[in-house]
């Protein structure tokens, strides 16, 4: 498969592929959820002592987010909405990922052959799956990733965790975070490269202009 171009490949090894880059990016999320918890609990906490379950790193950092004097109210709502969103993309991951798949030639299309990941009986019928709809699910973590990156520079920014930003002053820091919220707010739209871009100038290190 090294090399070789998507639209050459068998309908078996793109499935494969996909499912693959689905995992890597549930990975990554479930990470940066875990770095955000540890940034709220703070002291000596760190990502091996958070809650293992998906279910229960998304109540923690919510109720951790709702004890946090450090955190505007803005910060606050928009921390839950995003590790809501990031919780119901892993869901929907779960189904990528633990399915059992076979091609259905006549409609290019992939069925659901188990149904365990959407936890129905065994005899309803399970919807057909496209190529979009494989790749919705991939969007849904791509963007769940970026605004958690974003936020986690919010959280550790806030808590003072932050290495590039313990030199600024207290109102830079707020425009600081106010600038990664900005962003983190405008992934819930549409991905754009400027955004992106931002999102990388940032979170290295740069402060913004």
């Amino acid at each position: 498969m090294t090399g070789q171009p998507l639209a050459d490949l068998a309908p078996e090894d793109r499935l494969m592929l996909v499912v693959g880059r689905t995992a890597q990016k549930s990975v990554e999320v479930e990470h940066l959820m875990r770095v955000i918890w540890v940034d709220l609990v703070g002291g000596n906490a760190d990502t091996t002592t958070a809650p293992t379950g998906n279910r229960d790193v998304v109540k923690g950092i919510e109720r951790l987010a709702d004890q946090s004097i450090e955190l505007t109210e803005e910060e606050r709502t928009t921390l839950r909405r995003a590790v809501r969103s990031a919780s119901h993309a892993q869901q929907r991951r779960n189904t990528v990922v633990h399915e059992r798949w076979a091609l259905d030639k006549t409609t290019a299309s992939w069925i659901p052959t188990t149904g365990n990941s959407r936890q129905m009986p065994s005899d309803t019928p399970k919807p057909n799956w496209t190529a979009a709809e494989f790749e919705s699910v991939l969007i849904d973590l791509h963007k769940a990733s970026l605004q958690l990156a974003v936020l986690a520079g919010v959280v550790a920014t806030a808590r003072g965790r932050a290495p590039q930003t313990i030199s600024m002053t207290a109102e830079e820091s707020m425009d600081f975070r106010a600038k990664l919220l900005a962003i983190a707010c405008s992934l819930d739209a549409e991905f754009s490269l400027p955004a992106i871009e931002d999102v990388r100038r940032m979170l290295t290190g740069n402060r913004p202009k």
